[in-house]
C-alpha cells in the first residue's frame, strides 16, 4: 500500500486510441479527496507493443494503471497473478506493479453493478442481451449473473470463435445459467430478441471510435419494461436517445467508470472514497 502523504501516484490509462477518455478528470477529482499528490496519463499503444510498453511504464516509475480496449484480454501473458474475477474471466481492466511483478485486476464488474443493483430484484430469473463478446462483455455477463440473478445470457457479436470462447467460459463459471450466442450480421439484430429484459452494449459501437449511421426502429420489438445499458459514454448517444423512446430505464457508461475507477484505487491504494463526492466535483468542475 502506498502512503498519499509521502509518494506521489503515478497511474495512466493503458489503451489504444483512447484520447477521448474521460479518466484523467476522475482520478485527479480522486486525489483531491484523498489530498494526495497524482498524476494520471493516457498511454496510447498498439497491441503488437503492449509488452515491451509495460516493462517501460514500470521502469519509469507508473505505480499502478486502468486498461481499456483492445488490452484487456491480450494483456494476460504479462502478468504474475490476476485476482479471482480477472483471472476466472480472463479480463483485465486494472494492472498493478508490486515487488513481485504485475498484477492484473478486474474491476470492470463491480463498477457495471453498482448503478443496477437498485433494479436487481427485477431483473432476477430473467434474459439480458449483451453485444460484443470481449473481456467487457464478459465482465457484464459476470455481474449479470452473480448480483442480478439472471437466468439467461445471450451474447450478440461478428466473431464466432470470440463467441464460443465466451460462452464455454460463462459456462464453466455458472454452470446453471442459460447461455447463448447470436451472430450479428446487422444494426437491426436488436430486432430478433423481443423477451430480454435488458441489452447491455459493451462493444464499442456508437462509442468514438465506432459511430452509428443510423439506428431507426432498432428497439422496436423490446417489451415496454425493457432496461438498456451503454458502456459507452462519450459517444454520439444515438444508441441512448433512440433506446430511451422503447425503454423504461437508460443507463450511461459514466457512472460505471467512477465506480471501476473508485474499487481500482482503493486496491491500489486502501483508500475508498465515495461515488457521490467525486460525481459531486465532476459536476462541480464542468
Amino acid at each position: 500500500m502506498m502512503n498519499s502523504e509521502s509518494t506521489k501516484h503515478i497511474f495512466g490509462l493503458l489503451g489504444e486510441e483512447v484520447d477521448y477518455s474521460r479518466s484523467p478528470e476522475i482520478f485527479e477529482s480522486i486525489f483531491a479527496l484523498d489530498g494526495a499528490p497524482g498524476s494520471f496519463e493516457i498511454i496510447n499503444c498498439p497491441t503488437e507493443k503492449l509488452g515491451e510498453q509495460l516493462q517501460r511504464l514500470q521502469t519509469d516509475g507508473f505505480h499502478a494503471l486502468c486498461v481499456t480496449i483492445p488490452h484487456k484480454e491480450a494483456i494476460a501473458p504479462y502478468l504474475d497473478e490476476t485476482d479471482r474475477i480477472a483471472g476466472a474471466l480472463r479480463s483485465v481492466n486494472s494492472v498493478k506493479f508490486t515487488e513481485s511483478g504485475i498484477c492484473g485486476l478486474n474491476t470492470d464488474s463491480y463498477g457495471f453493478a453498482q448503478p443496477l443493483l437498485p433494479f436487481a430484484r427485477e431483473l432476477k430469473g430473467k434474459t439480458a442481451l449483451i453485444l460484443g463478446a470481449g473481456g467487457a462483455a464478459r465482465s457484464v455477463a459476470y455481474s449479470l449473473a452473480l448480483d442480478c440473478e439472471m437466468s439467461e445470457i445471450v451474447f450478440c457479436s461478428r466473431g464466432a470463435e470470440r463467441l464460443s470462447k465466451t460462452k464455454s467460459m460463462l459456462q464453466e463459471i455458472f454452470p446453471r445459467l442459460i447461455v447463448k450466442t447470436v451472430g450479428w450480421t446487422e444494426e437491426r439484430a436488436l430486432d430478433a430478441h423481443d423477451d430480454v429484459a435488458i441489452i447491455v452494449n459493451a462493444s464499442p459501437l456508437g462509442g468514438p471510435n465506432a459511430p452509428l449511421q443510423s439506428v431507426d426502429g432498432l428497439f422496436g420489438n423490446l417489451p415496454p419494461g425493457a432496461m438498456f445499458y451503454d458502456l459507452n459514454y462519450n459517444g454520439d448517444g444515438m444508441l441512448k436517445a433512440e433506446a430511451a423512446k422503447q425503454c423504461r430505464r437508460v443507463f450511461d457508461g459514466f457512472p460505471m467508470l467512477i465506480h471501476q475507477a473508485l474499487r481500482s484505487y482503493y486496491l491500489w491504494t486502501g483508500h475508498n472514497f465515495s461515488f457521490e463526492a467525486v460525481y459531486a466535483r465532476i459536476t462541480e468542475n464542468a
